[in-house]
């Protein structure tokens, strides 16, 4: 269940400048535009993301207000808990739940909508099948964002490295940017599945710390050489981690386009003459990709028997 709690919403506003009507204001528009997108996965028989089952208002009577909510299905485990509770967990069944995932966000992106918060603790494991769950930083075509223009809505801990350092991207760019954030974020996902940590946490492992977000003032032109150098080491990281053989001949190059630093990379080759951005960015590829990839740790896992 998801309550909307108004008191605590009060409290994130600046001190000094709380406005109770305001704080009101954003948090139904927020209920309403998550509620609309639910309704729109139902409708359009998604089958892989947890959404909305239903919603309600509660009289709390400590608050002396109406608390409205969401109910959800149950998950068994959300990534982490499951990942906390299986010290090893079957390599063919970490590619079968990424399989998962990256239905849901084709799913998502045939309705028009793009997750923006795609990190382990939004993934949710029922039984033998994984779903992606929370819309609520979602950016739809045919709604208007209760976030405004902010084109990262999301965890900015998993965003892509254009947010960190800043990277200028143009207006007529920006409807693009939602496909190339929820790119970089199924890469990244792929990384903790594999690694435990996520690409940005391996990124600046191997970038000198005056190249860090916090210490860099330059531009980001400025900062891509350590980028490309700091994404090719981690690369090499990442591989270690993963089964050799076919298993990581396939799967080290699809993280690599996934998560390319230059955000314009984060195209699949066989979809760069694309026009249309739908048809660009498309995860059939990757889907496809990773059900292959899930078949050959599968058969390397039998061999091993």
């Amino acid at each position: 269940m998801k309550a909307l709690d108004f008191n605590a919403h009060l409290k994130k506003q600046p001190k000094g400048q709380e406005d109770p009507v305001m704080a009101i204001n954003q948090m139904t528009e927020q209920f309403i535009y998550e509620r609309t997108l639910s309704e729109m996965c139902h409708n359009g028989h998604v089958t892989k993301v947890v959404y909305m089952e239903e919603s309600g208002q509660e009289y709390v009577e400590p608050l002396g207000m109406l608390m409205p909510y969401f109910i959800f299905s149950m998950a068994t485990y959300d990534l982490n808990e499951k990942l906390s509770v299986s010290e090893r967990l079957d390599f063919a069944w970490k590619m079968k739940s990424l399989h998962d995932v990256a239905v849901a966000l084709k799913q998502l992106h045939t309705l028009g909508i793009t997750h923006q918060d795609v990190k382990p603790s939004n993934i949710l494991l029922f039984d033998e099948e994984t779903k992606l769950g929370d819309l609520g930083c979602s950016l739809c075509d045919t709604l208007e964002s209760p976030f405004g223009n902010d084109i990262f809505p999301g965890d900015k801990n998993y965003a892509a490295p254009e947010k960190s350092y800043h990277c200028n991207i143009p207006v007529e760019e920006m409807e693009e940017q939602k496909y190339l954030n929820d790119s970089y974020l199924l890469g990244s996902l792929m990384v903790h599945y594999v690694t435990g940590c996520s690409m940005n946490a391996l990124l600046l492992r191997h970038m000198p710390k005056g190249c860090h977000p916090n210490q860099y003032k330059g531009t980001f032109k400025g900062i891509e050489p350590y980028l490309l150098n700091g994404f090719q080491e981690a690369l090499e990281e990442i591989g270690r981690s993963v089964p050799d053989g076919k298993v990581k001949d396939r799967l080290i190059p699809l993280i690599g386009c996934l998560c390319h630093p230059l955000r314009k990379k984060r195209v699949h080759g066989k979809n760069g003459s694309f026009k249309n951005l739908a048809a660009k960015h498309s995860l059939e590829r990757f889907v496809a990709e990773l059900d292959y990839i899930q078949r050959l740790a599968e058969h390397q896992a039998l061999k091993l028997k």
